[in-house]
């Protein structure tokens, strides 16, 4: 009867472990000192969850195709938007922002572009939204990799007040606004009915 009971009570332990993801991309500071070979790289690492698991009801193929339609919608060039892809199982794309990225430099804040690299993998009734590659332009050094984290805290542990609550937001905003638009595209929110009186 003790076995029952136990087998019973961490039953719902699995299930609840199993299913506890992410929903949102969010930047934590950490522990990890990060030491650049420039001067103004050199502080605290705040770091995002790298992946997101949300909701959306439907079949694997129901999840695929919205996410194919997704982004024949909202990307200007789909076509070379999709890096890889297989039927049913996942998409991967790369992606461009212009100005997302704020960067203290020398005691001047300056944006910058990204371009990142996302995977959509598709489950009946889920999604997850993968961030594989996370990079902002220096036109002094070029393409820079920000995928293990930013530095907005200084080495001394002091937080870079122009970019506290505005590069880590804007960067959580862009990708969860994406994930927010795939569920409204299910609704066919982004779609402006007016374009059907024609």
């Amino acid at each position: 009867m003790k076995k029952l009971l136990l087998l019973l009570l961490f039953i719902p332990l699995m299930s609840i472990s199993q299913n506890d993801h992410p929903t949102e991309f969010k930047y934590e500071l950490t522990d990890e000192l990060k030491n650049g070979s420039f001067g103004y790289v050199k502080g605290y690492l705040s770091k995002t969850n790298n992946y997101i698991v949300f909701e959306s009801l439907g079949s694997i193929e129901d999840n695929y195709l919205k996410i194919i339609d997704y982004i024949n919608f909202s990307y200007r060039n789909p076509e070379k938007v999709i890096a890889a892809k297989s039927e049913n199982k996942y998409i991967r794309i790369n992606g461009f922002a212009e100005n997302l990225y704020k960067q203290w430099k020398g005691a001047v804040t300056f944006d910058f572009d990204i371009r990142y690299s996302l995977t959509f993998y598709v489950k009946k009734d889920r999604i997850k939204l993968e961030i594989n590659n996370l990079e902002w332009f220096d036109s002094g050094i070029g393409w820079r990799s920000i995928t293990d984290g930013i530095i907005m805290h200084t080495k001394s542990g002091k937080p870079r007040k122009s970019m506290v609550g505005t590069t880590d937001v804007r960067l959580e905003n862009y990708f969860n606004n994406i994930k927010n638009q795939l569920i409204s595209f299910k609704n066919n929110d982004l779609i402006d009915s007016d374009k059907d009186d024609w």
